[in-house]
């Protein structure tokens, strides 16, 4: 049974402050199994959710599960900058850019720009007679129930997959309702730092892999053949091409096209580290902005508060200003304040402080006529490949289109059609 705002007699649940939040319903009902706090909205220790519109599961009570499940998230991730860091610089060695390229770049500005209806609740929008009448009439039409399923998943992803959560497996962790949300907030926040490791980890990692590799193919062949034998026209026509896509940017072949190798080179330590970390600045670029989304959306959801009335013991509706994720506290007091610094330490660091630094780069390259510069396109061509040249602010536009959306439909500035009108 739901328990609504309308349904509330009588107070019984935790403090905050001076007040105390309702949770019992005036004809007796409670909140379903796995759901506590006003309006049955948060959940209980042992329960989790991945959003806050889905009903609360229980936890598995395998610790290790969860682990794995953080640790697969960040590979995944890592793995996905990778290769679209990879289109990323193939397009920028080629005169004609790849088709693949912009179509990633098209599909990364169209999931941003769906991102932000899942804040909106649709369904309190009074619909037009012609709404009603068009709905029944479509109520006949027969949609198969995994239509619906991946329609949802496309509007509502967030960046992570649907059986890798890692809010859900942070709440499994964590089995007190304060330390959820503080972990939670805290990992989001530290999370561009996590990726930019695991990432180079792995790049320095596949290098290594690949120097060993080669090195044992060159003592195998060594071994078996006394002298170079004869190479066939297929053969040696497939190794020109390999070599020359993979030379087509400074003469210098390179691992998926990102990351000097200098086969046959004798090269110390320290240039070596040193052309490495500069290979790796386009990566670094991908991975601000592939994780900006997600870490916006929590920080943004650290903050969204809405006014309630609570009825008192005395007939009388009180006014108060509740967190719309566990409404048993109070925004900007309490628990909450610590929520709230951490949210605003993301917003300036993350949310805001990539596209303006992204965004000064362009201004200095774009007054330095580097922007086609090709080692200039190799670095920092995410941001504005698949754009005309006068065009190439628009990224970071984008993103503050996003970052205002998320911030008309956090705070109250009306029901949700003025918001969706804003």
């Amino acid at each position: 049974m739901e328990c609504r705002i309308s349904d509330l007699t009588e107070l019984d649940g935790p403090f905050e402050g001076d007040e105390m939040t309702p949770s019992v319903c005036k004809r007796g009902g409670h909140c379903v199994e796995g759901m506590r706090s006003l309006m049955c909205s948060a959940c209980e220790s042992g329960w989790h959710r991945s959003n806050s519109y889905t009903q609360c599961e229980r936890c598995n009570d395998e610790a290790a599960l969860h682990r794995s499940t953080i640790a697969l998230y960040l590979l995944f991730y890592s793995c996905a900058i990778i290769v679209i860091t990879k289109f990323t610089v193939d397009a920028a060695a080629s005169i004609r850019r790849p088709i693949h390229s912009v179509i990633c770049k098209v599909a990364l500005n169209y999931w941003l720009a769906l991102s932000v209806l899942n804040r909106f609740d649709i369904t309190q929008i009074k619909m037009y007679e012609w709404n009603v009448a068009l709905g029944e009439a479509l109520r006949n039409v027969f949609v198969p129930q995994w239509v619906g399923a991946v329609m949802k998943t496309i509007v509502f992803w967030k960046g992570e997959l649907p059986w890798i959560s890692v809010k859900a497996a942070i709440m499994c962790l964590m089995p007190h309702q304060n330390d959820r949300y503080i972990s939670i907030g805290v990992f989001y926040l530290v999370l561009p730092f996590l990726l930019l490791s695991v990432v180079t980890v792995l790049s320095a990692l596949g290098l290594a892999i690949r120097r060993v590799c080669k090195a044992m193919f060159k003592f195998s062949r060594s071994l078996g053949k006394s002298g170079p034998g004869p190479i066939g026209f297929m053969r040696r026509t497939a190794h020109m091409s390999v070599e020359a896509f993979s030379r087509n940017l400074n003469n210098e072949p390179r691992l998926l096209s990102i990351w000097r190798v200098f086969d046959g080179a004798t090269i110390g330590v320290a240039p070596r580290f040193i052309s490495f970390m500069h290979d790796m600045i386009p990566v670094y670029v991908t991975t601000l902005y592939l994780i900006w989304s997600p870490v916006t959306d929590t920080m943004l959801e650290l903050l969204e508060c809405e006014i309630f009335e609570i009825p008192m013991a005395s007939g009388a509706k009180m006014l108060s200003r509740r967190w719309v994720v566990d409404p048993d506290l109070v925004c900007y007091s309490g628990m909450h304040t610590s929520l709230t610094a951490i949210a605003v330490i993301g917003l300036l660091v993350w949310t805001v402080g990539a596209p303006v630094l992204g965004l000064y780069i362009l201004y200095r390259g774009r007054a330095t006529s580097r922007l086609n510069d090709a080692q200039f396109l190799r670095r920092y061509g995410f941001l504005y490949l698949g754009f005309e040249e006068h065009c190439w602010y628009w990224e970071a536009l984008k993103r503050a289109q996003a970052l205002a959306y998320g911030v008309v439909s956090t705070w109250p500035l009306g029901d949700v059609k003025a918001r969706l009108v804003m």
